[in-house]
């Protein structure tokens, strides 16, 4: 057996040998992807109910940052925003250009199931998932745009909200007039 034959069976040997081991175990074997900040459901743990970031993989979701709160995308749970002891404060937060969408006045956009709703920074729903689509506000405004009946429509590379009845509703989710 030449040189060739040992590697090539010295490599074999060892891809049987790992295959044999079974899968890795543990965060060591939990991947994340640095570019999107996609973390696995390896890196999320739930610790007393609460969901909880892994905290090797929070350092990186902060490095550089003073903020308080971080966002990252997690696998079965969509956008969220995570605290600097790895908490998952909000789940479920709308997509905005690529990424979680921006809380406007302290408040953010979630949806689940096709209803969308607001929530705090602390992940409480301050007006309940009972709208068919909710827009961001423009700069400096108090109020949100909400609609009941619209649909979301898109052209693969940008969605919008079409039809029903749009109505401005205030911080606590109540209808201050109909548009």
């Amino acid at each position: 057996m030449g040189l060739r034959g040992w590697v090539l069976g010295r490599a074999a040997m060892g891809a049987l040998a790992a295959m044999l081991a079974g899968p890795a175990r543990g965060q060591d074997a939990c991947v994340v992807d640095q570019e999107m900040l996609v973390l696995p459901r390896c890196a999320l743990e739930t610790r007393g109910g609460q969901l909880y970031v892994g905290q090797r993989f929070v350092r990186r979701l902060f490095s550089n940052t003073r903020q308080k709160m971080a966002a990252a995308g997690a696998e079965g749970e969509g956008w969220i925003y995570v605290d600097r002891a790895g908490r998952v404060l909000v789940r479920n937060v709308a997509t905005m250009d690529n990424g979680a969408d921006s809380f406007h006045g302290g408040l953010v956009r979630v949806t689940r199931d096709g209803k969308w709703g607001l929530a705090t920074m602390r992940g409480r729903l301050a007006v309940p998932m009972e709208f068919d689509g909710i827009l961001d506000p423009h700069e400096g405004e108090r109020r949100w745009a909400a609609c009941k009946g619209c649909r979301m429509a898109g052209d693969g590379e940008h969605d919008w909200f079409e039809g029903g009845t749009w109505y401005w509703i205030d911080l606590q989710g109540r209808v201050v007039s109909r548009d």
